[in-house]
């Protein structure tokens, strides 16, 4: 089947069904795993540790996956597999829970298969409708809101059923992820001047591009502050009278803030990027104070709703930004790179020491911790806005 302006709207229907499917893996299984193994006897450094292996081997596999799929010009093949690979470590990482070592070995395998499937599903919407900007920001406004429906709804069965359904929930929208993915066209061959061979050295050359090293470095800037609160989140809300319950009205609220400016995505290109990163990295700063002086859930629920709505604007920002930049034929390459700073490389250096913060000196401090290194991407953005440009 090929996209043609007849059936192009049907064929993004569907692409928008495969969004909410993906993401229904997170909601019904890797969204609970901190909770799952805390209700399972693990410490709070033992599964830091975990977590920053799982984020560690996320950002390999995001290298590995993207540079595959730009060699073979598949997205669709190389997505099957993670997906697969993804169902078959989560069964399993479900009933060897006590067996810690081994959680400690198949959780990285399930982060370096499944964290870099958001990127390659991204960049095939991106190449196959390149001709329709505001698609991407559509099926990313229709993800969140299926993530958040899902996860309120795993957030209900874990606290009231058990948590033997995150297993349950993950056989299903992994296969339906499978089944959907099996029945669309992949992603088509971009034509470019001259003869294009994927090798290292390419992707060696995105680093000596000024835009793609900046936004680099306010992404993992970001995530080092955000990401290691945003994995121990169980426990946050536990300092302040919370439960599981909670982690799934926290997900329900950020994600449904988010779902009105991703369809916006379109609209929002009428302003300049530069202010569009600015608001971002307000909306990600104002979580750290927030969390900081929270008593009670509903307060942690409004700084993770600030941090959705700047993340929903930082998100098709720098896809925009790197979209621009880089050359088509390195697109998943660079998408998946930038995504894995943010989430798993900033991730794992954080959560080295969070997990110690936690135990030893609180929450609080980690927030403050987190508010330090925010100087830095407040620096970048505000040099771009006197600069016009990143």
């Amino acid at each position: 089947m090929k996209i043609t302006p007849a059936n192009k709207k049907k064929v993004f229907f569907v692409f928008c069904l495969l969004q909410v499917t993906y993401w229904g893996c997170y909601a019904s299984f890797l969204g609970y795993f901190s909770a799952f193994m805390l209700a399972n006897g693990m410490s709070n450094t033992v599964l830091s540790l975990i977590l920053s292996i799982y984020l560690m081997a996320a950002f390999a596999g995001s290298f590995f996956w993207g540079s595959l799929s730009d060699r073979l010009r598949t997205n669709k093949k190389t997505m099957l597999i993670q997906v697969a690979v993804c169902l078959a470590a989560g069964q399993l990482i479900y009933q060897f829970a006590h067996v810690t070592w081994l959680v400690a070995v198949l959780y990285p395998i399930l982060g370096f298969a499944t964290v870099p499937v958001g990127s390659n599903l991204d960049s095939w919407i991106l190449k196959s409708f390149p001709e329709e900007p505001n698609y991407y920001g559509i099926s990313r406004g229709v993800a969140a809101f299926g993530y958040a429906v899902i996860v309120l709804i795993m957030g209900q069965l874990v606290a009231n059923v058990g948590y033997h359904v995150m297993p349950i929930g993950l056989a299903i929208s992994a296969g339906a992820t499978i089944l959907i993915t099996a029945l669309l066209p992949d992603s088509p061959q971009i034509e470019t001047s001259g003869n294009f061979r994927f090798s290292i050295k390419d992707v060696g050359g995105l680093f000596k591009n000024k835009t793609y090293v900046t936004i680099l470095v306010l992404l993992f800037t970001i995530g080092l502050a955000i990401v290691p609160i945003s994995n121990m989140k169980i426990v946050l809300y536990q300092s302040v009278g919370g439960d599981v319950k909670w982690v799934g009205y926290d997900a329900f609220a950020g994600c449904m803030v988010q779902v009105p400016i991703f369809l916006m995505a379109g609209k929002m290109r009428e302003f300049k990027p530069t202010v569009r990163l600015f608001a971002a990295v307000c909306g990600c700063l104002s979580l750290l104070f927030i969390y900081a002086f929270a008593k009670i859930p509903y307060l942690i629920i409004v700084g993770s709703m600030m941090y959705f709505l700047g993340y929903s604007l930082l998100l098709p920002t720098y896809r925009e930004l790197i979209g621009k930049s880089v050359n088509p034929n390195l697109m998943t390459t660079a998408q998946s790179l930038a995504d894995a700073v943010i989430m798993s490389l900033a991730g794992m250096t954080g959560l080295l020491y969070s997990g110690y913060v936690i135990d030893n000196l609180g929450l609080k401090t980690l927030m403050f911790i987190g508010m330090g290194i925010f100087i830095i991407p407040v620096f970048i953005v505000i040099r771009a806005l006197l600069r016009n440009k990143i």
